[in-house]
């Protein structure tokens, strides 16, 4: 494999068709985290695993918006909704009738409004409030409060992005203004409330949330002008990595409630945001691209859906008491692996498949200004 081919170099950085080298990678070593964290110790930053699959989700619908957008000229939104259903919704529903049957078979106590939260994606607030009155969960439906915050998000998203026509500068002011509002709400719940600082409140209700998906959108639109593919490229430089990652690691480090539940998730989405791009564009990481591009992570990385999802059902149901952590691991990360692998090849990849039934069709003449492969 060719080293130049593992990055998106300046010509190549304008959204166009086909998969974006490194990002599968990225995946899996964003769902290596949060599996760590549950079957290994919590000592393990699984929301970090949790932030860069943010990212990485609004870089790529992002990407493919603009690249339906210059290659048909328009934006459907029933077709991208319904895209997004057959993407997401088979797993959650063999999810559902899954842990539901076993809660009935092995005799536990289950609440429909905790599936009922997965499936209509209010998880992250239902969650919330168990926790806020001390009621413990009844099933394994609380890690749909990422997947409930992107969805949130893409029900808003794609409408801006189809009244501004597409237009990088309008959609970068929108997103800027959407970081400051976030970091805004969270400074003014943390002194509205201070009690709730700690609390999954702000860690997983949408309002607090939105721009960690944001950064990842921002990344895209960048790629669409000249001026900032030079700032991504400038920001790919190890200098500039090497404070990135130490911002990572102090916000990793600090343990502050009011600043993790404030200013943390801000400095973590530009630093993130940094290595993302040195990764993704950087020429000079040619070990990490080789790296993120073998085999076996990207295989990992086209799992993480279905392991994401999965993982939370095993970690649920497996018994571990008086079990050793390596046992407990071995055992879980296992049957992990196991059931998102015939979750992927028997259920993901079928109704993929029915995805090509679902785009946009080319318009007769192209649009003027989106023909495909010019940047807009």
């Amino acid at each position: 494999m060719n080293t130049p081919s593992l990055y998106l170099d300046e010509g190549k950085m304008p959204a166009r068709p086909g998969a974006v080298p490194s990002l599968d990678g990225l995946r899996a070593v964003s769902i290596g985290l949060v599996l760590l964290a549950h079957f290994v110790s919590n000592k393990f930053p699984g929301g970090l695993g949790v932030y860069i699959f943010f990212l990485i989700s609004g870089f790529l619908i992002t990407r493919l918006l603009f690249v339906e957008l210059k290659t048909t000229g328009r934006i459907s939104l029933p077709l991208f909704y319904a895209r997004r259903i057959l993407r997401l919704y088979p797993v959650i529903i063999l999810f559902t009738l899954l842990v539901l049957g076993l809660a009935i078979i092995t005799g536990r106590p289950y609440n429909l409004i905790e599936p009922a939260s997965a499936l209509g994606y209010f998880a992250n607030y239902w969650y919330a409030y168990l926790e806020s009155h001390n009621i413990a969960p009844q099933l394994p439906f609380a890690m749909f409060w990422s997947l409930s915050i992107e969805e949130h998000f893409y029900i808003l998203f794609p409408l801006s992005f189809l009244l501004l026509h597409g237009r990088p500068e309008r959609l970068l002011q929108v997103l800027a203004g959407l970081s400051v509002t976030c970091l805004g709400l969270r400074l003014l719940g943390a002194w509205w409330q201070p009690e709730d600082l700690g609390s999954m409140r702000f860690y997983a209700e949408t309002q607090y949330r939105l721009d960690s998906i944001g950064y990842g959108v921002m990344l895209a639109i960048a790629c669409e002008t000249a001026r900032g593919r030079r700032l991504l490229l400038e920001l790919a430089r190890p200098a500039w990595v090497a404070g990135a990652l130490t911002v990572i690691f102090a916000c990793l480090l600090i343990r502050d409630p009011w600043f993790r539940e404030t200013l943390r998730y801000t400095l973590l989405g530009g630093a993130i945001s940094v290595v993302l791009a040195a990764v993704l564009f950087g020429p000079g990481y040619n070990r990490v691209h080789r790296l993120l591009n073998t085999a076996g992570l990207r295989w990992v990385g086209r799992l993480s859906y279905s392991l994401y999802v999965w993982h939370a059902g095993v970690a649920f149901f497996l018994p571990s008491e008086n079990w050793p952590i390596w046992q407990h691991a071995t055992l879980g990360l296992g049957l992990s692996f196991l059931i998102a692998a015939v979750s992927y090849y028997a259920v993901e990849q079928p109704c993929l498949s029915f995805r090509k039934h679902f785009r946009t069709p080319h318009p007769i003449e192209p649009a003027p200004g989106f023909a495909p492969g010019v940047s807009i």
